[in-house]
């Protein structure tokens, strides 16, 4: 493989983190977790888990955010 840098495209950033997001709310909802105003571990509620379209824009930052750091961790084993 050609010696450069792993990086995904804005595009793919973008698909991934929605990927992600719904991997977060399936996980949460096998766990009992539901949707609350806000955030409350003993009932448990959480005011993410909705979909993409209607997350804030800073919880959507997290999850490109994480993707962003799956690309660094990806890049030693990626050359």
């Amino acid at each position: 493989m050609a010696d450069r840098e792993l990086q995904f495209s804005p595009a793919e950033v973008e698909t991934l983190a929605v990927i992600e997001h719904n991997r977060w709310m399936a996980h949460r909802d096998l766990n009992g977790w539901d949707f609350g105003e806000t955030r409350d571990d003993a009932l448990p509620l959480h005011p993410s888990l909705v979909p993409w379209k209607k997350l804030p824009e800073g919880e959507k930052q997290k999850d490109r955010d994480t993707i962003l750091r799956i690309a660094g961790l990806l890049a030693p084993i990626h050359r």
